[in-house]
Protein backbone atom coordinates (compact mmCIF):
# COMPACT_ATOMS: atom_id res chain seq x y z
CA UNK A 1 0.00 0.00 0.00
CA UNK A 2 1.68 3.66 -1.20
CA UNK A 3 1.07 6.55 0.79
CA UNK A 4 -0.97 8.27 -2.24
CA UNK A 5 -3.41 5.36 -1.76
CA UNK A 6 -3.78 6.20 2.08
CA UNK A 7 -4.13 9.69 1.45
CA UNK A 8 -6.87 9.17 -1.65
CA UNK A 9 -8.51 6.85 0.95
CA UNK A 10 -8.39 9.67 3.88
CA UNK A 11 -9.32 12.69 1.57
CA UNK A 12 -12.35 10.99 0.27
CA UNK A 13 -13.16 10.28 4.07
CA UNK A 14 -12.84 14.32 4.91
CA UNK A 15 -14.09 14.96 1.73
CA UNK A 16 -17.76 13.01 3.12
CA UNK A 17 -17.37 14.46 6.54
CA UNK A 18 -17.32 17.87 5.43
CA UNK A 19 -20.51 17.36 3.00
CA UNK A 20 -22.58 15.86 6.08
CA UNK A 21 -21.46 18.64 8.63
CA UNK A 22 -22.67 21.16 5.72
CA UNK A 23 -25.90 19.38 5.53
CA UNK A 24 -26.37 19.43 9.49
CA UNK A 25 -27.53 22.59 8.39
CA UNK A 26 -30.99 21.29 7.51
CA UNK A 27 -31.27 19.68 10.37
CA UNK A 28 -30.84 23.09 12.61
CA UNK A 29 -33.25 24.46 10.53
CA UNK A 30 -35.93 22.32 11.05
CA UNK A 31 -34.94 22.78 14.38
CA UNK A 32 -35.98 26.15 14.34
CA UNK A 33 -39.04 25.32 12.57
CA UNK A 34 -40.11 23.28 15.33
CA UNK A 35 -40.45 26.63 17.63
CA UNK A 36 -43.41 28.02 15.94
CA UNK A 37 -45.13 24.83 14.33
CA UNK A 38 -47.93 25.33 11.64
CA UNK A 39 -48.74 23.80 8.53
CA UNK A 40 -46.18 25.62 6.34
CA UNK A 41 -43.53 25.09 9.06
CA UNK A 42 -44.11 21.39 8.80
CA UNK A 43 -44.02 21.14 5.18
CA UNK A 44 -40.73 23.04 5.25
CA UNK A 45 -39.59 20.45 8.70
CA UNK A 46 -40.29 17.48 5.92
CA UNK A 47 -38.68 19.44 2.97
CA UNK A 48 -35.78 19.93 4.78
CA UNK A 49 -35.30 16.27 6.37
CA UNK A 50 -35.89 14.83 3.55
CA UNK A 51 -33.27 17.07 1.99
CA UNK A 52 -31.00 16.44 4.75
CA UNK A 53 -30.99 12.05 4.14
CA UNK A 54 -31.29 12.65 0.72
CA UNK A 55 -27.69 14.34 0.19
CA UNK A 56 -26.36 12.46 3.51
CA UNK A 57 -27.07 8.88 3.14
CA UNK A 58 -24.19 8.20 -0.20
CA UNK A 59 -21.78 9.61 1.44
CA UNK A 60 -22.66 7.85 4.92
CA UNK A 61 -22.30 4.94 2.62
CA UNK A 62 -18.95 6.12 1.23
CA UNK A 63 -17.71 6.76 4.30
CA UNK A 64 -18.82 2.93 5.14
CA UNK A 65 -17.32 1.57 2.24
CA UNK A 66 -13.90 4.17 2.45
CA UNK A 67 -13.40 3.25 6.64
CA UNK A 68 -13.63 -1.07 5.42
CA UNK A 69 -11.35 -0.21 2.79
CA UNK A 70 -8.57 1.72 5.06
CA UNK A 71 -9.17 -1.25 7.43
CA UNK A 72 -8.19 -3.76 4.90
CA UNK A 73 -5.71 -2.04 3.24
CA UNK A 74 -4.17 -1.78 7.34
CA UNK A 75 -4.77 -5.71 7.87
CA UNK A 76 -2.74 -5.71 4.76
CA UNK A 77 0.27 -4.07 5.37
CA UNK A 78 0.42 -5.60 8.89
CA UNK A 79 0.72 -8.94 7.66
CA UNK A 80 3.50 -7.88 5.32
CA UNK A 81 5.69 -6.95 8.32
Amino acid sequence: MTQDEYKRLLLGVVDDVNFIVYYLDYLKIALEQLESPNEKTLDRIELLISGFLEQAECHFEELNISCKDIVKLCNNDLTED
